[in-house]
């Protein structure tokens, strides 16, 4: 009997460290429905799962925001993939915790992956100018009428796939028509621009189908 106790000390342990070190890897919850949240409270280091990045991506967790490396010499865009049930009316939202002079920042609707998305990119003290990529190609839409500051609200939101609108702490903007990408089976995510300074940060992102909330 005797001979059997290491083994089952080893199973035992077995049981109990497999949770703990899944827990310990965590990086967010899995975009199993919708609406899809991620406040990004977690330990400075990646997105994790289950953000998808562009290319060379380097969005990371930086004090509990969601942020890009300062340097990046390209746009870039991240996106929670497997989300299931995308109608072609969606939302991305986010409140923008820092906003740094030449380094934009935004969101993204109809986010089917690192080429093809509509993206609102926003400036400080500017406005959120709206840009199609299009199998990696960008076509300028238009821009919203509305400006944005730090600590402010922003949803973007796509209508029936045919046009976009911005809402920035509960107003709307004008709205913009958009087409070439196919809708429905895509949703939101976050965008951030080349800086060569600090970048700029947003955080309690969410995003679902239906209006902004």
């Amino acid at each position: 009997m005797m001979k059997f106790l290491p083994i089952l000390g080893l199973l035992f342990l077995q049981q109990w460290s497999f949770p703990l070190h899944r827990t310990a890897q965590a990086s967010g919850a899995p975009c199993s429905a919708l609406p899809f949240s991620d406040t990004f409270t977690r330990s400075n280091g990646p997105l994790g799962s289950p953000w998808a990045l562009s290319s060379g991506g380097t969005f990371a967790i930086v004090s509990n925001s969601a942020q890009i490396t300062a340097g990046t010499g390209s746009g870039q865009n991240a996106w929670p993939s497997g989300c299931p049930g995308w109608t072609s009316s969606h939302y991305a939202q986010a409140t923008f915790t820092s906003f740094v002079a030449g380094a934009t920042i935004g969101l993204t609707v109809n986010t089917i992956d690192g080429l093809n998305y509509y993206e609102a990119d926003c400036s400080t003290g500017g406005g959120c100018s709206v840009v199609a990529h299009i199998g990696g190609g960008d076509t300028f839409i238009g821009v919203f009428s509305a400006g944005v500051a730090q600590g402010d609200v922003v949803c973007f939101e796509q209508d029936s796939g045919t046009s976009v609108k911005l809402k920035v702490n509960g107003t709307y903007a004008n709205t913009l028509s958009v087409s070439g990408l196919t809708a429905g089976s895509s949703g939101g995510g976050i965008w951030a621009g080349a800086t060569s300074s600090p970048a700029s940060s947003l955080t309690a992102f969410s995003t679902g189908n239906g209006v902004c909330p």
